[in-house]
């Protein structure tokens, strides 16, 4: 029974692995997609691809995060660090709801504008739902994962961190409004770059399988880092254990010398 709790570990940092991936490169090409100001068919169709492993990121981090909560009963008391874990699990429904609105929502429209251009008014109304879900995304996967190494830290509050977390979405969504506005709508800017037609990128969109490349290395990294602080965990376990193994035999000793005298 011992390896379950590393397994089910392991399965919530791959999905952490998947969802941060998924959402850099699905956020990146988006944005090559709004400073062309036209979406192709082959950007939206790498987006609904990527998506699903995004999908399927959250789902395994949902079961392995219920997985843990099962197997450390300790978490209920909101102590011993599970305050983190529970914030990260706030941010996990977050995540599942953005993603349904997402679905619902902004990919439909972005099918509607496949090899047109997006400076239109259904986009110019929805552009506080494209902010939205755009800073959520961004700003939950990193924070998710910054808490997935952080979970031994217990300084800080749950109240603390989701006020910040709050304020970095915040930050995010302004921030992606007035860019999305400036490069779809302002004048300021000029006029959408020339092209042979208007259904094909600028050379510098054209770099083959670059976004998949990305995330590959977005989702090793990740991996990567996940599995070090893993293991530097379970040697501080481990070492904790023999430490404390010590010194109950030496209280033991010391009591036996203690009867003997």
């Amino acid at each position: 029974m011992e390896f379950i709790q590393p397994t089910v570990l392991i399965a919530h940092i791959i999905g952490i692995a998947m969802g941060v991936g998924g959402a850099v490169t699905t956020d990146a090409t988006f944005l090559r997609s709004i400073w062309d100001r036209t979406i192709t068919r082959g950007q939206l169709q790498l987006i609904e691809i990527i998506s699903k492993v995004v999908i399927a990121g959250l789902g395994l981090l949902i079961l392995s995060g219920i997985s843990l909560v099962a197997l450390n009963q300790h978490y209920f008391s909101l102590s011993d660090g599970s305050q983190l874990f529970w914030v990260k699990m706030t941010i996990v429904t977050i995540l599942t709801i953005n993603g349904i609105v997402f679905h619902k929502k902004i990919l439909p429209m972005l099918q509607r504008h496949a090899d047109k251009e997006l400076n239109s008014d259904e986009t110019r109304n929805k552009l506080w739902l494209l902010a939205v879900t755009g800073g959520l995304s961004g700003i939950s996967w990193f924070t998710v994962l910054i808490l997935g190494v952080a979970m031994q830290v217990t300084d800080f509050s749950y109240l603390f961190i989701m006020n910040v977390y709050l304020l970095l979405v915040l930050g995010a969504v302004l921030t992606g409004y007035i860019g999305i506005y400036w490069i779809l709508f302002s004048s300021l800017r000029g006029a959408k770059p020339k092209t042979s037609n208007n259904t094909e990128l600028p050379k510098k969109a054209k770099i083959a399988h670059l976004n998949e490349i990305l995330m590959g290395i977005v989702i090793a990294v990740v991996l990567i880092i996940g599995v070090t602080v893993s293991l530097s965990e379970a040697e501080d376990d481990d070492h904790s254990a023999n430490e404390s193994a010590i010194s109950a035999t030496s209280q033991s000793v010391d009591t036996h010398d203690h009867t003997d005298h």
